[in-house]
């Protein structure tokens, strides 16, 4: 128990404050109606994250092994495979604003690096292990960013008709998340070979980004309206020039 507590307040206790919103995500997918599947989907990212989040705690706590691996470095590969899943929502989110070759070109890098990254992580020890881990977050992010990217040119191209300003807020936040983590994930192997004192303090701001991103998710979900679900009902129209 002290030491699932000590997991906690390393981090200022932002795991617990994400969760719960990521939880409050999930109550409102399921009761709001009407909503397309690229938004229906992240019902399964929270309950992905709540999980996660919960089992990093427990594998910190307990000092055992699963199937002869280390309990904290199950917890690493737990993180592997969702890294790869969050890829996958927000991608999918993504795809209807995006030029299909970027779409494809992006998605097929990410899955196949990423893929060798997984193996080449499933066989090294614990420090390389956490490397090859930050590199995936780092590959998902420059991805993201440039997924994003496309998105805005989008947007004000005076030639395209007007995206929604929910779909417009939940790109700038995962934009910001990513943009926000992704100088942590770049310095964290550093920061855990030299056992800075203070990586709990410095991953909670991951975790505070995360809060906030769930909480525009929460609004642009909430501010759906019924009868949007197609994409030329969300005047989702790109002249061919933009792409």
């Amino acid at each position: 128990m002290d030491a699932i507590l000590h997991y906690y307040t390393s981090s200022n206790y932002t795991p617990i404050g994400s969760s719960l919103l990521a939880l409050l995500g999930v109550f409102v997918l399921i009761f709001k109606k009407n909503l397309p599947s690229r938004l229906l989907i992240f019902k399964y990212y929270f309950i992905g994250y709540v999980l996660i989040t919960l089992g990093g705690a427990i594998c910190y706590a307990l000092k055992t092994k699963l199937f002869f691996f280390p309990l904290h470095i199950v917890d690493q590969f737990i993180d592997y495979a969702f890294t790869i899943f969050e890829f996958y929502v927000i991608a999918f989110y993504l795809k209807p604003y995006l030029s299909t070759k970027l779409f494809r070109v992006g998605s097929i890098i990410f899955y196949i690096i990423s893929s060798i990254l997984f193996y080449l992580g499933f066989l090294a020890e614990t420090v390389k292990n956490y490397f090859y881990l930050q590199t995936i977050f780092n590959l998902q992010a420059a991805i993201i960013l440039t997924f994003c990217y496309d998105y805005f040119r989008k947007f004000i191209n005076p030639n395209t008709t007007q995206l929604q300003l929910s779909s417009f807020s939940i790109v700038t936040w995962i934009s910001i998340l990513m943009l926000g983590t992704l100088p942590f994930t770049l310095v964290s192997h550093h920061l855990l070979l030299t056992k800075h004192p203070n990586f709990g303090d410095l991953f909670s701001i991951v975790y505070v980004l995360y809060m906030i991103m769930f909480s525009v998710l929460i609004i642009g979900i909430l501010s759906h309206k019924p009868g949007t679900n197609s994409l030329k009902s969300e005047n989702i129209s790109f002249n061919k020039s933009s792409l």
